[in-house]
């Protein structure tokens, strides 16, 4: 389902009357809450957790010579949520750079007194990539990445995830409509079909945990 598809199943599941909604855009009152709540039910979805099989990317760039702190948007990577793992060029064969991430500043990094060379560590902090050392050359940086949560914008906009999974938004959409009318009993069936879906969702586009054999059999 697209986005308006999805609002208009939210609607009905709701038991509105009418049609619901013509468009995502314009609407107003009831109606814009519907596309409302149905576009922040994908967010919320995929804020979720970041092991989401639709978020994971990847992308190949250049690291330029004297850019010892780069954006990751300057890089290319203008969807990037957080860096799971940086690989770097070196004599034709991708090597893994030591990467730490944080919240906060990276200050403690641009303080060190930095040497010219090849990067061996990579920190990752608010959108900005810094090197143990003022790169001497253009390097290819490979970098595995958590994507930003997709914001449904059009009408013809689609979830990422496959279309199996996308009653999992209107349900989450449902349940918030319910509690904003009280309506408790629907409140209840939309949860219990939400909770449902999403348990789905996490088994079949998450990573499954597996473990090693057992040292007693």
């Amino acid at each position: 389902m697209n986005y308006l598809e999805l609002v208009k199943r939210a609607w009905t599941e709701s038991s509105q009357s009418g049609g619901g909604p013509v468009s995502v855009v314009g609407m107003s009152g009831h109606q814009q809450k519907f596309v409302d709540w149905v576009r922040d039910a994908w967010v919320d979805i995929q804020q979720y957790s970041d092991e989401w099989v639709f978020l994971k990317n990847s992308a190949v760039c250049t690291l330029t010579s004297g850019q010892e702190s780069v954006l990751s948007a300057i890089l290319g990577i203008a969807d990037l949520k957080k860096p799971l793992v940086v690989f770097i060029m070196v004599d034709g064969q991708w090597q893994q750079l030591p990467l730490s991430i944080s919240l906060s500043s990276s200050g403690e990094w641009s303080q060190v007194n930095k040497q010219s060379g090849r990067p061996t560590k990579v920190y990752f902090s608010n959108g900005s990539f810094s090197f143990d050392s003022i790169p001497d050359a253009n390097y290819q940086l490979k970098i595995h990445y958590v994507k930003s949560p997709q914001e449904l914008m059009t009408n013809a906009d689609t979830p990422w995830c496959d279309a199996s999974y996308h009653r999992t938004i209107m349900w989450h959409a449902v349940k918030t409509y319910a509690a904003d009318d009280g309506d408790q009993a629907l409140y209840n069936r939309a949860n219990m079909a939400y909770e449902a879906a999403l348990m789905a969702m996490l088994s079949d586009l998450t990573p499954r945990f597996t473990f090693g054999a057992s040292a007693f059999r």
